[in-house]
């Protein structure tokens, strides 16, 4: 994690980023919301950026594409209309974890090495 954060703070100043993943709620889901959390956005505006890939999860397409990224034994095993699901709630949980171990968003990036942003 921290150095994904570390490679979009260095390309930042000279363009734009593009982070994306097949379905933009795990890995890319907790990247880009350090991201909008170091850029100040509040927790709710980053929970709810996060549940925008909601609403292409539900459809037949995203469902379609998670499915064919997970191997079939672990589909075949999977909810996956839970599975394909990004609410602001899996974030806020998300959030509240972290700050109960770290006793902050900030206290995480810190733990991990990432520097406030100046």
């Amino acid at each position: 994690v921290r150095r994904a954060l570390e490679v979009c703070a260095e390309a930042l100043p000279r363009a734009p980023v593009l982070v994306h993943c097949t379905h933009g709620k795990d890995r890319t889901g907790l990247l880009v919301s350090l991201l909008l959390h170091a850029a100040g956005a509040s927790a709710e505006e980053v929970a709810a950026e996060y549940a925008r890939t909601d609403a292409w999860a539900a459809t037949a397409e995203g469902r379609a594409a998670q499915e064919a990224m997970l191997p079939a034994r672990l589909a075949a095993r999977l909810d996956l209309d839970g599975f394909c699901r990004a609410s602001p709630a899996t974030l806020h949980e998300l959030w509240r974890r972290v700050e109960a171990r770290y006793g902050s968003v900030d206290g995480y990036m810190s733990a991990i090495g990432v520097a406030p942003a100046t």
